[in-house]
Formats: structure tokens, C-alpha cells, sequence
């Protein structure tokens, strides 16, 4: 009985874990809000402007998650924003739809990249400018935690560390994934 019991339990929260990844929206850069922080999420009315609202910190095993339709000098606008995995949003704010077209200016929107345990050449691109033709900087075979600097289109200029360097490059929307908790399936290939 007991077996039975935690089986049915392990699947609703495998459940709850899981992500439908066809909902991600393809004409925004998404991203999440990192939870290495106690610093609530602002919400400011305006580019530069005031702060309207400030986000309640969220449980352990929620964050939020944005999507960014423009950023200038540090500052992202927001085209929504919503809490992952689902099914929290009602108890934490019941108005998320007042922040659309908002700003956030912080420098704690993560995006990562899949887990491939792949080389380099068959992984992750980041590249100089955003677009294929550009000069690549790094190859990545396995799991990075980027922050997000800027946008262009569908592109996100990230800021990461491995092995103690410091790159900027700009990565490709199908390569970026906007889950803390799971790794998102490689799309792109890319050839030499």
C-alpha cells in the first residue's frame, strides 16, 4: 500500500516538474528570475521610470519567468511574465497581466543552455553579433547558466564564466532555455 502510495505521489510531482516545451514563445527572448538573491523582482512603470510594483519572493522550487520584447541600457521590457512550473500563480499575484509592456532593470535574468554532455563543435554557439555569420567566441559541449545583457530579435547577449573567464556572445533562440530546473532539448546544429 505504502509503494503504491509514493508511486502515485512521485508522478504528480514529476508531473508538475514537466514542461511542455512546444508553449515556449518563439517571438521573445525568455529568460528567468534568478533565485540566488532575496531581492524581490521591481517592476517599473516606465524605461527609467518608477517602480510600480515589487514581486513577493517566491517558495523554493518557483520562479519567475519572463519573456522580453526589448531592452535599452540595462533595462528589459517586458511582454509577459509568469510563475514556473504553473499552478502557483493565483496565490502570488493575480495580476500579472498589469505588467506587460513594463520595464525590470537587473542584471538577475538567467537563461541556460541544454545539457548535452556533447564536444564543443556539436554543442552551443555563442556568437560576436547576433546572427549566424557572425565570429564565434565560445563552444559549449555541456551545461552553462548565462545572465541576460540584452536583446536583439529573438537573440540574447549573455555574460558567462567558465573556468574563471569572462565571455559576452550572443546566443541563438533555439539554443537558450528559460527552466532553472531541467535541461531543454538541443535544437541546433551548426557546422563548421
Amino acid at each position: 500500500m505504502f509503494q503504491l502510495f509514493y508511486i502515485l505521489i512521485s508522478a504528480n510531482v514529476v508531473k508538475e516538474k514537466s514542461v511542455d516545451f512546444k508553449d515556449v514563445n518563439n517571438d521573445f527572448v525568455e529568460c528567468y528570475y534568478s533565485k540566488n538573491t532575496k531581492e524581490k523582482l521591481k517592476i517599473f512603470d516606465n524605461f527609467e521610470g518608477d517602480v510600480m510594483k515589487e514581486l513577493p519572493l517566491l517558495e523554493k522550487n518557483y520562479w519567475y519567468k519572463l519573456a522580453i520584447k526589448e531592452s535599452k541600457k540595462g533595462w528589459f521590457q517586458i511582454a509577459n511574465i509568469s510563475i514556473i512550473p504553473s499552478g502557483e500563480e493565483g496565490k502570488v499575484f493575480s495580476e500579472k497581466s498589469k505588467f506587460n509592456n513594463k520595464w525590470v532593470n537587473t542584471n538577475l535574468l538567467n537563461i541556460d543552455i541544454a545539457d548535452m554532455k556533447t564536444t564543443p563543435d556539436n554543442g552551443v554557439w555563442f556568437f560576436k553579433q547576433p546572427n549566424l555569420k557572425s565570429k564565434i567566441i565560445y563552444k559549449s559541449g555541456k551545461f552553462l547558466k548565462t545572465n541576460l545583457i540584452a536583446i536583439s530579435g529573438n537573440w540574447a547577449k549573455v555574460k558567462f564564466s567558465v573556468d574563471g573567464n569572462e565571455y559576452i556572445g550572443w546566443l541563438n533562440k533555439k539554443d537558450q532555455c528559460p527552466y532553472p530546473w531541467t535541461s531543454c532539448p538541443k535544437t541546433s546544429t551548426y557546422n563548421n
